[in-house]
């Protein structure tokens, strides 16, 4: 899982580093390096929490939703507003988002709640109780984050609940009736939740399904650059594609090559068709895919794919219901990044906002999704133990030997 991990964090460096190179900031410009800084930082705890048995778990659950809670509170309240989000705290020059190690302490929270309390009391064992403790776990933060405006992140917690409710046992009849409720209040939200221009971009994303006309020099920009900008990578990619094209004009008439270079032109992301403050970010792919083309987005999404499967194997292979539980909700919050990054980029999905993990730059998310999979690696390592049973064992040699006679 590791070399997975420092791969696609490698790639990502580099593809943050090719995203910024036209970008007159020279804070953009040099975004990779940080990005290279936080995944040190993240390897370093990765490494220190993978080796440690992940039964710590049960004494930071509550503490750590707490926590989660306060900080998406005080974001709500006290939090710079960035790309019509309200949900960065800044301390003197540090600023980060809190609704992404929120979704961590949420899960070590859902993870322990649902495993240790059925064991209290027959009476928690009731599924209309582990119902509410879903709501509980999951309901309260996604309210918080979706109040702040951030609705792509929000919406990752939609799978994330289900995946917890049904590794948590949760009868999936109850789960069904949840999300029709759901959809049923969702045409309330959309026109009176959302702000104009998400309605907006939810409207342009339907037309475009649809083939309407749609100004792709106002709303549209975004939509149908970042799609097309993957097109034109082709298969091999946009510098690939240009390099065999220059071999052949020079083998066919070497007097017309610079000319036809210049006719040419440069990639989407060159000319700064791709938006330039957002493409070593929420549009990284956009970049990738004209890049490297079909063959390198292939290779990207079939590296995620072996990390997704990683995850899932520990989460069959946990000892007990809280690794169960932990891994795979990290699994699922992998898989609905990697879904709504990707998919806004191909118009699967409207354009939400949400980080490509380990690729698009975020030190926040980056530093706790290498977190929570050194969890999942310390599940993965420490399978085979029981210390529970190993606690019990002792606790009876420990009376025997204090009734032996002396």
């Amino acid at each position: 899982m590791l070399a997975t991990i420092i791969g696609l964090w490698i790639f990502g460096v580099n593809s943050i580093r090719i995203a910024g190179e036209t970008h007159p900031s020279e804070f953009i410009q040099n975004a990779w390096r940080s990005q290279l800084n936080y995944g040190l930082v993240g390897i370093v705890i990765y490494l220190a929490v993978s080796f440690v048995d992940y039964k710590w778990l049960r004494w930071v659950a509550i503490p750590s939703f707490i926590v989660s809670i306060g900080l998406l509170a005080a974001s709500l309240m006290f939090g710079e507003e960035i790309n019509d989000t309200k949900g960065w705290l800044i301390i003197g020059s540090f600023q980060f988002q809190p609704s992404q190690p929120a979704i961590a302490g949420a899960i070590v929270a859902a993870s322990v709640a649902f495993a240790d309390l059925r064991k209290l009391h027959p009476f928690l064992q009731n599924h209309f109780f582990n119902l509410m403790l879903l709501g509980i776990t999951t309901g309260i933060p996604f309210a918080l984050v979706l109040l702040q405006g951030d609705v792509g992140s929000a919406l990752v917690w939609i799978p994330l609940a289900a995946a917890i409710g049904i590794v948590g046992r949760i009868p999936f009849r109850h789960l069904a009736i949840v999300a029709l409720l759901a959809i049923m209040v969702t045409p309330l939200f959309f026109f009176f939740g959302l702000s104009e221009q998400r309605q907006s971009r939810i409207e342009v994303y339907l037309d475009m399904l649809q083939d309407k006309p749609v100004d792709i020099r106002d709303e549209g920009y975004a939509a149908h650059n970042i799609s097309t900008a993957v097109g034109s990578g082709g298969l091999t990619g946009f510098q690939a594609n240009s390099a065999r094209a220059t071999e052949a004009e020079q083998v066919l008439d070497p007097a017309l090559r610079d000319d036809r270079i210049k006719k040419r032109g440069a990639s989407m992301h060159e000319q700064g068709l791709i938006p330039r403050n957002t493409a070593h970010s929420d549009f990284i792919f956009a970049v990738i895919g004209e890049r490297y083309g079909f063959r390198g987005s292939a290779f990207l999404i079939l590296a995620f794919l072996l990390l997704l499967v990683q995850t899932l194997f520990t989460a069959f292979c946990a000892r007990d219901a809280t690794g169960r539980i932990f891994a795979a909700a990290t699994t699922m919050l992998l898989f609905a990044h990697m879904f709504q990054n990707i998919g806004m980029t191909l118009l699967l999905m409207p354009i939400t906002g949400i980080p490509l993990p380990f690729v698009s730059h975020g030190g926040t998310f980056l530093i706790t999704i290498m977190g929570m999979l050194g969890i999942v690696q310390s599940i993965w390592i420490h399978r085979y133990e029981q210390p529970e049973k190993e606690e019990a064992e002792r606790t009876v040699r420990e009376a025997r030997t204090r009734l032996q006679p002396i």
